[in-house]
């Protein structure tokens, strides 16, 4: 059997909310599935020092059929020059390179090895606004992927709207103040106190990292989850973790994604959604038409609270819009798995 080494920050305990991480899992599991390879992995979740040893001492002594790299830009070009720099008797035509997020934009002050990426064999995207990024450096490359999920399949959930009836929202997503969340709550907090009744509940859920602004956005939103019985903190109670899982998302009315994070592309959690059959009202990142579009999604102005409130407004008082949203936001699950993944994997001569 054909060898294979897999490069990539895998979800561990404590960091299974990040993007970059699941869709790592993802991908590692459609490998797994194609069969084709033997899979070495290297695993930067753990020990990084500890992965890198093991990374050198792999590439010196053992030949590879593929080298699959699926990082951000920073830390996945690091591994690829220390590839290249050890893996000197390596056909170093085999290397294939899935960059995670926006490119390297926003990350001019850390150390990276561009020119590196010249010598993959493949180098994915997860948006087509980062191929201009690629152009720049040397790199040619018109292979774009957004996001890869499991093959999960959960039924449609059909829902039916009261003109007074509360809608449930939903932010699913990292606990920081980049992804938006204190925007989400303060939006419903003002709707709410517009109109002089709940139109909305908001319930956060999602994972955090040790870092203090991470804890200070957690505060932050427990300060006034306990002053406004409409917001709820879940934390990492809310999870999904099988196909199952996916209903207890289907029970809410509206995913809001509020990100204004330099390096938002491919957000995992909207992927999540279509599997669910729930909008999203995103904020209109670069890459957000990447994977939402009117027929399945709302959007407003990045950082503009006033405009959030505003489509909240107007999706509460277009309920039958709603229902039309959430549909289309179902059948756009497809896309995404490991399958389709596959698909493109072969297609593309990369498996």
């Amino acid at each position: 059997m054909k060898k294979m080494l897999f490069v990539a920050s895998l979800p561990i305990k404590g960091h299974s909310f990040d993007g970059e991480r699941n869709k790592a899992k993802a991908m590692l599991s459609a490998f797994m599935k194609n069969r084709l390879y033997k899979i070495d992995i290297i695993n930067y979740s753990k020990n990084k020092y500890l992965q890198t040893i093991k990374l050198i001492i792999m590439v010196m002594f053992r030949k590879y059929e593929l080298i699959y790299i699926s990082k951000c830009i920073v830390g996945g070009t690091i591994a690829l020059h220390q590839i290249l720099l050890f893996g000197k008797k390596m056909n170093k035509n085999n290397i294939a390179f899935y960059i995670v997020g926006n490119g390297y934009n926003g990350f001019e002050d850390k150390k990276m090895y561009l020119g590196d990426l010249r010598k993959c064999r493949k180098v994915i995207l997860e948006s087509e606004k980062v191929i201009p990024q690629m152009e720049k450096i040397g790199v040619k490359t018109n292979l774009v992927f957004p996001s890869i999920k499991e093959n999960y399949d959960c039924p449609f959930l059909e829902k039916q709207y009261k003109h007074d009836d509360v809608l449930n929202a939903l932010f699913f997503s990292r606990i920081h103040f980049h992804k938006g969340v204190m925007d989400a709550v303060a939006a419903v907090i003002n709707v709410n106190a517009n109109a002089g009744r709940p139109l909305f509940t908001l319930s956060i859920a999602g994972g955090k990292f040790k870092e203090p602004e991470y804890q200070a956005t957690e505060d932050a939103i427990l300060k006034e989850a306990a002053n406004h019985p409409e917001i709820m903190y879940l934390g990492t109670t809310l999870s999904l973790k099988d196909p199952n899982s996916y209903r207890d998302i289907q029970k809410y009315d509206l995913h809001i994604f509020p990100s204004q994070f330099y390096q938002e592309c491919a957000p995992g959690s909207v992927i999540d959604m279509f599997i669910a059959g729930v909008p999203t009202l995103s904020s209109r990142f670069e890459s957000a038409n990447i994977l939402m579009s009117d027929d399945n999604s709302y959007f407003f102005e990045i950082g503009n609270v006033a405009d959030l409130e505003e489509k909240l407004l107007h999706i509460y008082s277009h309920k039958d819009e709603l229902i039309v949203k959430r549909r289309e936001a179902y059948k756009e699950r497809n896309k995404y798995t490991i399958d389709a993944y596959l698909d493109f994997l072969m297609k593309n001569d990369i498996v």
